[in-house]
């Protein structure tokens, strides 16, 4: 285990992107997903919450394991099936037109082949 990568710098992105500021921008972000979802840079799962019923399932990718404990809290406590997997955006493995909608806040920036990315988005987002 890392010290700062696996304790220090997970608490405190959580601490950062939790302001209510931000909350309410996810919010507004996310008030129009729908049906089956797919979140890109999943973190530590802020976004749960802020997901209207509309949503039946979502699918999280992200290649870190941030706060563990605290992400499985909050995906417990929502009323749609979560998947998550360990992986790059880059490289998605599921079918072509699969999700109604796809979500990435503040995480673009992070992700290597930010270009590959959003090709694997539009290929797996319904027309």
């Amino acid at each position: 285990m890392h010290l700062y990568r696996d304790v220090i710098f997970p608490r405190l992105l959580d601490l950062m992107m939790s302001q209510r500021r931000l909350m309410e921008c996810r919010r507004t972000a996310l008030a129009e997903a729908s049906g089956d979802v797919l979140e890109i840079g999943f973190g530590t799962g802020l976004n749960l919450s802020c997901y209207p019923a509309g949503v039946s399932r979502l699918t999280v990718v992200d290649p870190a394991r941030h706060l563990p404990a605290k992400v499985e809290k909050r995906m417990r406590q929502v009323n749609f099936p979560v998947e998550r997997a360990y992986l790059d955006a880059a490289r998605l493995p599921f079918d072509g037109g699969r999700f109604e909608t796809v979500v990435s806040t503040w995480t673009l920036c992070t992700i290597p082949d930010v270009e590959q990315a959003l090709r694997e988005v539009v290929r797996v987002l319904a027309p």
